[in-house]
């Protein structure tokens, strides 16, 4: 991918870069960003990668749609059972290309000239920066549906002070994919929001940034550029508008599939449709058939580890369980309700380290914020990969001599951009079973 702009080597005042070396400090700690990355993120920690050869911005790859059904029993001197084969069919993954910037202006550079360990410094905060932002968002779209959505709008309350351009957003809770709740915002966050159509085309309703969370379904929103109303049904997603440009750089339909994409028993996913391939499906059960919450318990766990040997087929088990942080409570609940306080192995139950034992599996929990609110996801981790095509690092254009910086245009600081080209992908959906519809308290609101 190619980071357009001029050579910082035109620009007065990073003449300094080269006898500072700052450069090559930059390349320097490309490794240790994508450690961090990579062994901070439970989505990229808990899930390996997966090689792929790609043409172009497309890959396939096939994948399992049924078994070999040939094997049954025989007359004695009679014919053999019909060969069977096995139902495969070819799934088409797209890359999407992702990438976060940050500027050292020239004043920064400047004031640290001949103090190395101030420009260090200023490096180091920016990395760290750099590094929240990439997690959080990986973990995001790892648990979105590809189109890169963070809530719906149910209604906006506009204020009627001082600040007009300032309202309250309450979010809907129906949407089937997409987030419900805050817990994939933060203060500052930078968002466009429209209809699907509007963000598709580029064109948004309006931009600005998330202006307070201060609770698990509503958030606060300043519109930028003049007072733009939010209307019921308005999809928000990252996105920001470059006014020398006249143009927006918008993140909808353009994020990697995620679990929300990929847990779904209707949804086409990786170029098949459920109406072609009907062994493309995930398993969605409900603890109460649709009429509420109701407390986890062994039975409920049990029951879906059935279902999940009979429809992952081959007797197999999950190698993972996977629920939001306020699921822990629920799952210690019931271990004090069964007078389980030792960190011994109950069969059929729980490890003092929160291990669901069935017969001789041992399934670990793993916990993340974005998780299935009141759900819990089982699935094996050897289904679900990634895969880049250009692996995470400096985006090194080619209008930019292989530099790290690029002269920001008209302003006085260096733009530095750190990105991959890649997807995520699922190998063989039935291995994502969702277990709905259990009581659980998970409202907090997202950091600031």
């Amino acid at each position: 991918m190619a980071v357009k702009g001029a050579s910082v080597g035109t620009s007065a005042y990073i003449g300094t870069l080269a006898t500072q070396n700052l450069d090559a400090m930059l390349k320097n700690i490309e490794l240790d960003i994508v450690n961090v990355v990579f062994h901070e993120t439970p989505a990229f920690d808990a899930f390996g990668s997966e090689k792929l050869n790609w043409y172009g911005r497309r890959a396939t790859f096939p994948i399992k749609t049924g078994m070999n059904g040939s094997f049954a029993g025989y007359a004695e001197g009679g014919i053999l059972p019909e060969p069977g084969k096995s139902a495969a069919k070819e799934c088409e993954v797209t890359q999407k290309s992702l990438a976060g910037q940050f500027a050292l202006t020239g004043q920064a550079i400047s004031n640290t000239k001949g103090d190395e360990g101030s420009l260090v410094r200023a490096i180091n905060l920016e990395q760290e920066s750099l590094i929240d932002g990439i997690k959080f968002n990986v973990e995001r779209m790892f648990w979105g549906d590809g189109d890169g959505v963070i809530g719906k709008c149910l209604t906006y309350v506009a204020n009627a002070g001082p600040d007009p351009d300032d309202g309250t957003v309450n979010m809907d809770a129906t949407i089937t994919n997409g987030y419900t709740n805050t817990t994939c915002m933060f203060d500052g966050m930078k968002v466009v929001w429209g209809t699907a159509a509007q963000l598709n085309a580029g064109t948004p309703a309006g931009y600005g940034y998330i202006d307070g969370v201060d609770d698990d379904d509503s958030f606060g929103l300043h519109t930028t550029g003049g007072i733009v109303p939010v209307n019921a049904t308005d999809f928000f997603c990252l996105g920001t508008y470059n006014s020398a440009k006249a143009e927006y750089a918008i993140s909808y339909a353009r994020e990697f599939p995620g679990i929300r994409a990929m847990a779904s028993a209707t949804s086409t996913l990786q170029g098949l449709a459920v109406a072609t391939s009907p062994f493309w499906i995930a398993k969605i059960l409900q603890a109460n058939a649709g009429g509420g919450n109701i407390t986890l318990t062994d039975d409920l766990m049990i029951r879906a580890l059935i279902l999940y040997k009979r429809f992952y087929g081959g007797g197999r088990l999950p190698n993972m369980i996977w629920a939001t942080p306020g699921m822990e409570n629920e799952l210690f609940k019931m271990m004090y309700t069964q007078r389980r306080f030792q960190p011994q192995e109950y069969k059929g139950g729980f490890r003092g380290d929160l291990e669901f034992t069935y017969g001789d599996a041992t399934i670990p929990f793993h916990y993340a914020d974005m998780a299935f609110r009141n759900e819990l996801l089982f699935c094996r981790k050897e289904e679900i990969k990634y895969s880049f095509a250009t692996p995470l690092g400096w985006l090194l254009g080619e209008f930019n001599g292989g530099r790290v910086l690029y002269l920001d245009t008209g302003y006085n600081q260096g733009i530095g951009a750190f990105g991959c080209d890649g997807t995520m992908l699922i190998k063989n959906r039935r291995s994502l079973l969702r277990l709905q519809e259990i009581a659980c308290t998970d409202d907090f609101a997202s950091p600031a």
